[in-house]
Parts: C-alpha cells; sequence; structure tokens
C-alpha cells in the first residue's frame, strides 16, 4: 500500500514539473502601464470566447484575474520576482497562463522587450517571438496576438 502510495505522489510530482516549463518566467518587470488595466479578450479556435482580464498591482508582483461573460474567474495567476505563482483556489490553467505571458509581451514598451527578449523582433506595427507569439498592433487600444498553438486572440482596452 506504502508502495502504491509513494508512486502515486510521484506520478503527481513529474506531472507537475513537466507543465511547469512550457510558459516563460520573466525577469523583473517593472509596471510599465498605469495599473489597474481592463482588458477585452476574444480567443478564436473553433468558435469566439470573450473574457475580461484584468491586470493590477500586488504588493511586489502583478496579478492578472480571467473572468468569463458572466463574472466568474477563470484563472489567476501573479507574476512575482519573475516568476508565476498560482493564486486562489482555482485549479491551474496552463492555457491562460500562456495568454497572460503573451499580453505581457505585447504590452510591454518597446525598448522593455528588447532588452527582456533580445531575439524578439519588434517595430512600431508588430513584434515576435520566434514562432511562440506574434501580435500586430490594431490601433493604441487594440492589437492581436497570434500564438503557436494556431489561436489568435484580440484584445482590446477598456475604458
Amino acid at each position: 500500500m506504502l508502495k502504491r502510495w509513494l508512486a502515486f505522489l510521484a506520478v503527481l510530482l513529474l506531472a507537475g514539473c513537466a507543465g511547469q516549463r512550457t510558459v516563460p518566467d520573466f525577469p523583473q518587470v517593472e509596471s510599465i502601464w498605469p495599473l489597474p488595466v481592463q482588458l477585452l479578450v476574444q480567443v478564436e479556435q473553433q468558435q469566439v470566447e470573450d473574457y475580461l482580464l484584468v491586470i493590477q498591482e500586488q504588493h511586489d508582483g502583478v496579478r492578472f484575474s480571467l473572468f468569463n461573460p458572466m463574472g466568474m474567474p477563470v484563472a489567476r495567476q501573479v507574476l512575482q520576482r519573475g516568476r508565476w505563482l498560482a493564486e486562489g483556489l482555482l485549479p491551474p490553467n496552463q492555457q491562460a497562463k500562456q495568454w497572460f505571458a503573451a499580453v505581457l509581451f505585447a504590452l510591454m514598451v518597446p525598448e522593455q522587450a528588447a532588452r527582456l527578449y533580445p531575439e524578439a523582433q519588434i517595430s512600431e506595427q508588430a513584434r515576435a517571438l520566434k514562432a511562440q507569439w506574434r501580435v500586430e498592433y490594431v490601433s493604441a487600444e487594440q492589437f492581436i496576438l497570434y500564438l503557436d498553438n494556431q489561436q489568435k486572440i484580440t484584445v482590446q482596452h477598456l475604458q
């Protein structure tokens, strides 16, 4: 019985480690926009799904909270000292964490993005990080993210 329990714990530990590295950690990111920020996020896969993303300062980190149209939290992560940390009782949402990292990349001022991502291609109208993320700036209030998993995400600032 003890051997089965230990084997089960080992599998859980390995499964947790396997999912941890798909979203990059970041160096310390200084606040680059006035926070809080509210964004309408439209994810296109087989259908279009709308979400509200709220980004706000929290102690020595930045909190990313994703809500569905009914106001229910879908995912919550804190970027603290360059590391993503789960917050609250929500189950891990690796896909949402990937969205948060891509939105962060898109919202950075060009100088900071170039410093943190020396391999990124950055211009006024677009930026890209290898095949992982591509950003097209439609206007000062809207941009489109293309993720390597073929997702298209339109992000618009809410006032």
